[in-house]
């Protein structure tokens, strides 16, 4: 593998055509922000008005909110990463481009050299971020305003309840929300169920376990994807710019310190997303919503596709579902992924379905046999052991 970075560095020189405009990340006036589920919240969601949930002469009786934890810290591996590569990587990067080479523009390089790992130390993994309490607390706020009537009141047993996973992100993101719904901590919020049949299904699903989480296959087009040809020029284009010898796991720690830098403080420039050009970036249900026609694989990544992460699954993703009373004994139901009203699949309105509709569509959902989809033991063994203990 370095052997492969040096020809790379020595090629550079030809490379790149005379005339051709390098890119300057801090002159960019619209930087490319999407970056897969580790997108900053407020640079994915929508805004919806009180009208798109709930219609002209109807009052909202019910919402059931399932929401993403908040921007977090990174896990253990990708902490430790942080602290053992990008120090020696902006001193590499420095040194290079005060020897002539590399490609980085001033304002770019002056961004990289004002950058400190500060504080950041393995206690913090994957723990919630400061911006992580703000992003679940002003979600709160935001439906709290949309629907008074629902949510502007003070807190009860009877009429709020709450449940998370059994981690420190869940719990806090549950907590924070629960602040921006009533002010306080006067929200009761029980303790988390471990393993949770419901929020983490799949901890006790057999053939999750041993087609997923156990199956080497089940990742075999992301290893082909970073094997091929598209990852490589990124490989290549990085090293270029940074006039340093990298190789992909190198390339995918910067790629993981630009998305976290931004996501703990979206208004900033990230000095680590210097890295990569937009192209760069670029290069990467039940409810029937964002499926599209053919699914994407390795060599086959469909710009226009509907199914992107960085836009439905960013951190504080979350879906919500509202149901109204419309009068004589008339309901209606919307629905919205991270405060953008969507479109149901069997109804006839683009803002939502009347009840029988959305009964007529997934009615046939009610009952959900988690043991026979997943053709489980785990739930009957798990069921024994508690009673056992």
């Amino acid at each position: 593998m370095w052997v492969e970075s040096l020809l790379l560095v020595a090629l550079v020189a030809g490379v790149r055509g005379q005339g051709e405009q390098v890119y300057c990340f801090t002159d960019d006036p619209d930087p490319y922000v999407g970056f897969s589920t580790k997108t900053a919240y407020n640079l994915a969601r929508g805004e919806v008005t009180p009208e798109e949930i709930v219609p002209e002469g109807c009052e909202p009786r019910q919402i059931w909110h399932l929401v993403r934890h908040g921007t977090r810290y990174p896990s253990d591996d990708d902490t430790a990463a942080f602290l053992l590569t990008l120090p020696g990587l902006q001193i590499d990067i420095l040194l290079a481009h005060q020897e002539g080479q590399g490609e980085l523009c001033d304002g770019d390089l002056t961004l990289l050299t004002g950058w400190s790992i500060g504080a950041l130390n393995m206690t913090w993994s994957s723990q919630l971020a400061p911006e992580g309490y703000r992003e679940l607390e002003a979600i709160a706020t935001r439906y709290k305003e949309s629907l008074p009537l629902l949510l502007d009141q003070p807190f009860t047993n009877s009429s709020f309840k709450f449940r998370h996973t059994a981690t420190q992100r869940t719990e806090a993101s549950a907590r924070s929300y629960a602040l921006g719904l009533f002010g306080d901590d006067s929200a009761y919020i029980p303790e988390a169920l471990d393993p949770d049949p419901l929020l983490r299904f799949y901890d006790v699903c057999s053939d999750y376990q041993t087609q997923v989480e156990d199956n080497p296959d089940a990742t075999l087009e992301t290893r082909l994807f970073e094997e091929g040809e598209e990852m490589t020029s990124v490989v290549f284009n990085v090293s270029r710019r940074l006039g340093v010898p990298l190789v992909l796991d190198e390339v995918l720690v910067l790629y993981d310190a630009c998305r976290f830098y931004k996501a703990w403080d979206p208004p900033s420039a990230a000095a680590w997303c210097v890295v990569f050009t937009p192209d760069d970036l670029k290069v990467m249900t039940r409810l029937g919503l964002f499926l599209d026609s053919k699914p994407l694989t390795h060599d086959h990544e469909d710009p226009d596709r509907l199914w992107r992460t960085s836009r439905h699954g960013s951190f504080a993703t979350n879906v919500a579902f509202t149901l109204s009373s419309c009068g004589a004994d008339q309901w209606w139901v919307s629905a919205a992924v991270s405060e953008q009203v969507v479109s149901l699949g069997g109804c006839a309105s683009s803002l939502g379905c009347t009840w029988d509709e959305f009964i007529a569509t997934y009615g046939q959902f009610l009952q959900c046999d988690l043991d026979a989809i997943c053709h489980n033991t785990l739930t009957a063994d798990l069921a024994i052991s508690t009673s056992v203990n």
